[in-house]
């Protein structure tokens, strides 16, 4: 292969460190690890409601034993230790690069159908919360490694950045304050619908927006590259106009955009969403904008690969810069919005909230903080 080499820009380190990180043997232990605490404390639970007798209290003519800690003990329990057991196999088989989903879904699915009637409400409250942590730790491994390999931009900028309203989703940037190093082997080629030649990340071969992925070798093709997600025309005038960062935080750089390339298919797009709860002011809302983004400037392309190798234990000296939105200045209360988008300030809990530019941002009396003063938040829309 010849020509200058190939370096990743930094959109594509955060998806390679994604992909490398959830898909490490590392992180599919911790899943064996949780499970092995989870089963550990609802046999404990069980043992507790069989002890105590609950069933002869709940069993009835009408339902049976459908409610029982004895139902659940025969149905449910099992269904957790055939996860775990799925997941030591898992382990086992990354030996010789084979690569699957986690099982997290069938057992959700089997556990579903049965009745938690046997708890106290602490105790079904307990399991809920504990069995949700554990699922949500397996989906992220599931959804990387499909099938489908379908992972758009703004999956894994969910996968980097978290979620500001789910704090069981951190994302991992805090685990990485300097990228790992890559290199991308240009004479290591896979394609589209082929098996690769070597287990690891790659990344389109001509398509700097196109969406890395995770591919193996062993098993059958199921870990071949998928078609490459990356933006059309039409995505790629908004994401030129917007900037790439600004759509990563969705700031008001890709409303503008948007609104610029594709002002009435936009408006069509929210419209026909919202329907009779449409209201204007929501055209100028970023999530409305990334979520037209998402639906209408995608594509899947058949294409070449690249493979991309993780240097382990080195990184770089410092990330690539990108183009940053300048944020607009803190306001006080009392004053007209700068720039549209969402907004929060200390002297009130729950606070943030959108606004349009020119609208008077409120004041608050009385708060321990002092004066009102409105900050603008870098999540927009999230």
């Amino acid at each position: 292969m010849s020509g200058s080499p190939m370096t990743l820009n930094v959109w594509q380190k955060r998806q390679a460190t994604v992909l490398y990180h959830y898909t490490s043997q590392a992180y599919l232990q911790g899943l064996k690890d949780r499970l092995d605490v989870l089963i550990g404390d609802t046999e404990i639970t069980l043992d507790t409601a069989l002890q105590q007798g609950r069933d002869q209290y709940i069993a009835n003519p009408r339902w049976g034993w459908r409610d029982t800690a004895a139902n659940w003990s025969t149905y449910g329990f099992p269904a957790l230790k055939e996860w775990r057991q799925s997941v030591i196999h898992q382990i086992a088989r990354r030996a010789i690069e084979v690569y699957s989903n986690t099982g997290a879904e069938n057992c959700s699915g089997m556990l579903r159908n049965l009745s938690m009637g046997w708890t106290t409400p602490e105790e079904e409250k307990q399991f809920e919360e504990a069995f949700s942590e554990v699922y949500g730790y397996a989906t992220y491994i599931d959804s990387l490694i499909g099938p489908p390999k379908n992972m758009t931009e703004s999956a894994f900028n969910s996968y980097w950045y978290g979620s500001r309203t789910d704090p069981s989703n951190p994302g991992i940037a805090h685990l990485f304050p300097r990228l790992p190093k890559y290199v991308v082997h240009m004479a290591v080629e896979a394609e589209t619908g082929k098996k690769p030649p070597r287990t690891g990340v790659y990344v389109p071969q001509d398509d700097p927006l196109g969406a890395l992925q995770f591919c193996w070798t062993g098993g059958e093709t199921n870990g071949s590259p998928g078609k490459c997600v990356t933006f059309n025309d039409l995505g790629r005038k908004i994401i030129q106009a917007a900037g790439r960062d600004n759509f990563w935080v969705k700031g008001p750089e890709l409303v503008n955009a948007v609104k610029q390339y594709a002002p009435s298919e936009y408006e069509t797009f929210v419209r026909n969403l919202r329907g009779r709860n449409f209201s204007p002011s929501e055209l100028d809302n970023p999530n409305m904008a990334s979520r037209f983004l998402r639906n209408e400037g995608m594509a899947l392309n058949s294409c070449k690969w690249y493979f991309v190798e993780q240097i382990e234990g080195e990184y770089d000296d410092a990330v690539e810069p990108v183009d940053v939105p300048v944020r607009p200045p803190r306001t006080p209360g009392g004053q007209p919005c700068p720039e549209s988008g969402w907004w929060f300030t200390p002297a009130k809990a729950g606070s943030r909230r959108y606004f349009k530019k020119g609208e008077v941002m409120p004041s608050f009396k009385g708060s321990a903080y002092g004066d009102t003063f409105w900050q603008w938040d870098a999540r927009q829309g999230q």
